[in-house]
């Protein structure tokens, strides 16, 4: 039973993990790598698409009232789209693995704490990120190694 379980839940992790990786064929970059104006729009995009599966109500609403999403009203779906993006788009040589959800899910925090312990791959990650969109510029980053 609790092996099935685990089974269920990777599977959903796998179909979470395809979800995110389909607009790399459909979002590839304009030049030889993604400029910070095509990383901002990956994010754009993503916020909307989720907000449009998850809450069709609230998005239909905006629609018929004449109003535009307001991405910035959701920080912690824009900090997911940043650390996807960062992720599994700029690195082609990083194959992406069903643990990596729990990664992103985690960072749907970032926006609400001062300090983040991750690994140096993740620090590294958020920090490029701070060079595109200024939502995590206030946040300290650490590593392992920068506790020892």
């Amino acid at each position: 039973m609790v092996v099935e379980g685990a089974r269920a839940r990777m599977d959903d992790r796998k179909e979470i993990l395809d979800g995110m990786l389909a607009l790399r064929k459909n979002y590839p970059p304009k030049g030889k790598a993604y400029s910070p104006d095509e990383a901002r729009r990956f994010v754009e995009i993503v916020v909307v698409q989720h907000l449009e599966t998850e809450a069709p109500s609230f998005t239909r609403k905006e629609r018929e009232a004449g109003r535009l999403i307001d991405t910035q009203r959701f920080p912690p779906l824009r900090s997911v789209a940043l650390m996807a993006f960062f992720k599994f788009y700029t690195v082609k040589t990083r194959k992406p693995r069903p643990s990596d959800v729990i990664d992103l899910l985690i960072m749907t925090s970032l926006p609400y704490v001062d300090t983040f312990i991750t690994e140096r791959n993740g620090a590294d990650q958020i920090r490029r990120s701070t060079r595109v969109d200024g939502l995590l510029a206030e946040l300290e980053v650490a590593t392992l190694r920068n506790l020892a």
